[in-house]
Protein backbone atom coordinates (compact mmCIF):
# COMPACT_ATOMS: atom_id res chain seq x y z
CA UNK A 1 0.00 0.00 0.00
CA UNK A 2 1.36 3.47 -0.80
CA UNK A 3 1.06 6.34 1.20
CA UNK A 4 0.61 9.45 -0.70
CA UNK A 5 2.82 11.96 0.76
CA UNK A 6 1.41 15.53 2.12
CA UNK A 7 1.36 18.36 0.23
CA UNK A 8 3.63 21.40 1.67
CA UNK A 9 2.46 24.54 1.36
CA UNK A 10 4.16 26.57 -1.42
CA UNK A 11 5.11 30.45 -1.04
CA UNK A 12 3.70 32.72 -3.52
CA UNK A 13 7.26 34.02 -3.86
CA UNK A 14 8.54 30.41 -4.17
CA UNK A 15 6.49 29.92 -6.79
CA UNK A 16 7.11 32.66 -8.63
CA UNK A 17 10.45 31.64 -8.82
CA UNK A 18 9.80 27.56 -9.77
CA UNK A 19 7.32 29.28 -12.71
CA UNK A 20 9.91 31.33 -13.91
CA UNK A 21 12.08 28.39 -14.07
CA UNK A 22 9.26 26.27 -15.76
CA UNK A 23 9.07 28.81 -18.46
CA UNK A 24 12.89 28.62 -19.15
CA UNK A 25 12.95 25.14 -19.45
CA UNK A 26 15.13 24.61 -17.06
CA UNK A 27 16.10 20.81 -15.90
CA UNK A 28 14.71 19.51 -12.56
CA UNK A 29 17.96 19.15 -11.01
CA UNK A 30 18.52 23.07 -11.89
CA UNK A 31 15.33 23.68 -10.34
CA UNK A 32 15.93 22.07 -7.13
CA UNK A 33 19.13 23.46 -7.16
CA UNK A 34 18.15 27.35 -7.24
CA UNK A 35 15.31 26.58 -4.77
CA UNK A 36 18.12 24.88 -2.07
CA UNK A 37 20.39 28.18 -2.51
CA UNK A 38 17.89 30.45 -2.49
CA UNK A 39 16.67 29.07 0.56
CA UNK A 40 19.92 29.08 2.45
CA UNK A 41 20.04 32.80 1.64
CA UNK A 42 16.37 33.22 3.58
CA UNK A 43 17.84 31.27 6.32
CA UNK A 44 20.63 33.56 6.66
CA UNK A 45 18.41 36.11 6.46
CA UNK A 46 15.67 34.71 8.67
CA UNK A 47 13.00 36.74 6.57
CA UNK A 48 11.63 36.60 3.21
CA UNK A 49 14.15 37.23 0.44
CA UNK A 50 12.16 39.66 -1.58
CA UNK A 51 13.18 42.31 1.28
CA UNK A 52 16.76 41.66 1.11
CA UNK A 53 19.05 44.86 0.73
CA UNK A 54 22.42 45.03 -1.14
CA UNK A 55 24.00 45.21 2.40
CA UNK A 56 22.48 41.42 2.99
CA UNK A 57 23.95 40.21 -0.16
CA UNK A 58 27.15 41.53 0.59
CA UNK A 59 27.06 39.80 4.66
CA UNK A 60 25.96 36.98 3.63
CA UNK A 61 28.39 36.12 1.10
CA UNK A 62 31.01 37.59 3.87
CA UNK A 63 29.50 34.82 6.01
CA UNK A 64 29.58 31.88 3.23
CA UNK A 65 33.62 32.69 3.06
CA UNK A 66 34.54 33.52 6.65
CA UNK A 67 32.26 29.51 7.08
CA UNK A 68 34.55 27.86 4.67
CA UNK A 69 32.06 26.98 1.79
CA UNK A 70 33.90 25.62 -1.25
CA UNK A 71 34.80 28.09 -4.18
CA UNK A 72 32.04 25.72 -6.35
CA UNK A 73 29.13 26.13 -3.87
CA UNK A 74 29.74 29.88 -3.68
CA UNK A 75 29.21 30.51 -7.44
CA UNK A 76 26.53 28.35 -7.66
CA UNK A 77 24.73 30.09 -4.95
CA UNK A 78 25.77 33.04 -7.09
CA UNK A 79 24.29 31.72 -10.24
CA UNK A 80 20.77 31.03 -8.13
CA UNK A 81 20.03 34.37 -6.41
CA UNK A 82 21.62 36.09 -9.56
CA UNK A 83 18.36 34.43 -11.36
CA UNK A 84 16.07 35.01 -8.84
CA UNK A 85 16.84 38.89 -8.34
CA UNK A 86 16.98 39.39 -11.98
CA UNK A 87 13.99 37.69 -12.99
CA UNK A 88 11.63 36.92 -10.00
CA UNK A 89 12.47 39.92 -7.75
CA UNK A 90 13.06 42.52 -10.63
CA UNK A 91 15.87 43.40 -8.76
CA UNK A 92 19.57 43.90 -10.97
CA UNK A 93 20.86 46.22 -8.13
CA UNK A 94 21.08 43.10 -6.15
CA UNK A 95 22.38 40.56 -8.49
CA UNK A 96 25.37 43.11 -9.35
CA UNK A 97 26.28 42.99 -5.68
CA UNK A 98 27.14 39.61 -6.12
CA UNK A 99 30.20 38.65 -6.35
CA UNK A 100 32.05 35.06 -8.06
CA UNK A 101 34.68 33.27 -6.65
CA UNK A 102 37.50 32.73 -8.71
CA UNK A 103 39.93 29.84 -7.81
CA UNK A 104 43.54 29.66 -8.20
CA UNK A 105 44.77 27.00 -11.12
CA UNK A 106 47.81 24.48 -11.31
CA UNK A 107 48.65 25.09 -15.29
CA UNK A 108 50.96 22.29 -16.43
CA UNK A 109 54.71 23.17 -17.36
CA UNK A 110 57.00 21.33 -19.96
CA UNK A 111 59.05 18.38 -18.65
CA UNK A 112 62.06 18.45 -17.36
CA UNK A 113 64.37 15.14 -17.78
CA UNK A 114 63.82 14.61 -13.84
CA UNK A 115 60.72 15.48 -14.06
CA UNK A 116 60.09 12.69 -17.38
CA UNK A 117 61.95 10.06 -15.09
CA UNK A 118 59.73 11.15 -12.05
CA UNK A 119 56.62 10.32 -14.10
CA UNK A 120 57.96 7.06 -15.38
CA UNK A 121 58.55 5.98 -12.06
CA UNK A 122 55.34 7.01 -10.93
CA UNK A 123 53.39 3.88 -12.79
CA UNK A 124 54.03 0.20 -12.11
CA UNK A 125 51.97 -0.45 -15.85
CA UNK A 126 54.38 -1.41 -18.49
CA UNK A 127 51.74 -0.35 -21.09
CA UNK A 128 51.70 3.00 -19.93
CA UNK A 129 55.56 3.53 -19.30
CA UNK A 130 55.76 2.35 -23.24
CA UNK A 131 52.98 4.83 -24.23
CA UNK A 132 54.90 7.78 -22.05
CA UNK A 133 58.48 7.09 -23.60
CA UNK A 134 57.28 7.19 -26.82
CA UNK A 135 58.18 11.10 -28.02
CA UNK A 136 58.27 13.38 -25.37
CA UNK A 137 55.57 15.45 -25.76
CA UNK A 138 53.95 15.52 -22.38
CA UNK A 139 53.08 17.98 -19.86
CA UNK A 140 52.65 17.86 -16.02
CA UNK A 141 50.65 19.61 -13.93
CA UNK A 142 52.10 20.11 -10.11
CA UNK A 143 51.17 21.81 -6.55
CA UNK A 144 53.89 23.80 -4.63
CA UNK A 145 55.50 21.10 -3.16
CA UNK A 146 56.35 19.26 -6.43
CA UNK A 147 53.74 16.71 -6.30
CA UNK A 148 52.23 15.83 -9.61
CA UNK A 149 48.49 15.94 -10.02
CA UNK A 150 48.07 15.65 -13.55
CA UNK A 151 49.78 14.39 -16.59
CA UNK A 152 49.38 13.99 -20.50
CA UNK A 153 50.32 14.12 -23.63
CA UNK A 154 50.23 13.09 -27.24
CA UNK A 155 52.23 10.84 -29.65
CA UNK A 156 52.26 10.22 -33.19
CA UNK A 157 52.81 6.57 -32.68
CA UNK A 158 49.91 4.16 -32.69
CA UNK A 159 48.97 3.16 -29.02
CA UNK A 160 49.78 -0.20 -27.86
CA UNK A 161 46.51 -1.88 -28.23
CA UNK A 162 46.80 -1.45 -32.04
CA UNK A 163 50.22 -3.26 -32.67
CA UNK A 164 49.79 -6.17 -35.28
CA UNK A 165 48.50 -3.00 -37.94
CA UNK A 166 49.79 -3.12 -41.20
CA UNK A 167 52.62 -0.59 -42.10
CA UNK A 168 50.05 1.15 -44.18
CA UNK A 169 47.81 2.08 -41.64
CA UNK A 170 50.21 3.16 -39.12
CA UNK A 171 51.33 5.71 -41.77
CA UNK A 172 47.60 6.64 -42.47
CA UNK A 173 46.90 7.33 -38.65
CA UNK A 174 46.67 10.33 -37.00
CA UNK A 175 48.90 11.66 -33.71
CA UNK A 176 46.67 9.94 -30.71
CA UNK A 177 46.44 11.61 -27.23
CA UNK A 178 48.27 9.55 -24.73
CA UNK A 179 48.41 9.15 -20.84
CA UNK A 180 45.60 11.14 -19.35
CA UNK A 181 45.72 10.91 -15.76
CA UNK A 182 44.25 13.46 -12.95
CA UNK A 183 44.53 12.87 -9.36
CA UNK A 184 41.05 11.74 -8.39
CA UNK A 185 41.52 14.62 -5.33
CA UNK A 186 41.52 17.53 -7.66
CA UNK A 187 38.94 16.03 -9.65
CA UNK A 188 36.99 18.41 -11.56
CA UNK A 189 38.78 21.51 -11.34
CA UNK A 190 39.87 22.68 -14.61
CA UNK A 191 43.51 21.02 -14.14
CA UNK A 192 42.55 18.02 -16.62
CA UNK A 193 41.05 20.67 -18.73
CA UNK A 194 44.45 23.29 -18.82
CA UNK A 195 46.29 19.85 -19.48
CA UNK A 196 44.48 19.29 -22.62
CA UNK A 197 45.02 23.00 -23.69
CA UNK A 198 48.80 22.50 -23.95
CA UNK A 199 48.41 19.12 -25.53
CA UNK A 200 46.12 20.96 -28.30
CA UNK A 201 48.98 23.67 -28.56
CA UNK A 202 51.77 21.53 -28.70
CA UNK A 203 50.24 19.80 -31.37
CA UNK A 204 49.90 22.34 -33.23
CA UNK A 205 53.20 23.96 -33.17
CA UNK A 206 54.02 20.94 -34.47
CA UNK A 207 51.93 20.95 -37.53
CA UNK A 208 48.95 18.71 -36.33
CA UNK A 209 45.82 19.70 -37.07
CA UNK A 210 43.93 16.82 -35.80
CA UNK A 211 44.51 14.42 -32.86
CA UNK A 212 42.44 10.98 -31.85
CA UNK A 213 41.57 9.78 -28.49
CA UNK A 214 40.63 6.78 -27.82
CA UNK A 215 38.73 6.72 -24.20
CA UNK A 216 38.29 3.92 -21.72
CA UNK A 217 35.77 3.85 -18.42
CA UNK A 218 38.50 2.97 -15.88
CA UNK A 219 42.39 4.07 -15.75
CA UNK A 220 44.67 2.55 -13.47
CA UNK A 221 45.77 5.26 -10.82
CA UNK A 222 49.40 6.50 -10.84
Amino acid sequence: MTTPLPNTPVSPLRQKLIDDMKMRHFSAAIQRNYIRDVGRFASFLRRPPDTATTEDVRQFQLAQSEAGVPVPTMNSVVSALRFFFTNTLDRPDLARKLVRVSRPRNLPVVLSRDEVARLLNATTSLKHRAALSVEGHFFLAEDASGAILASGGWSRAKPGYAAGISEDEQAASIPTVRSVFVDPAIARRGVGSAIMRHVEEDAALHCVRLLGLTATLSGAPL
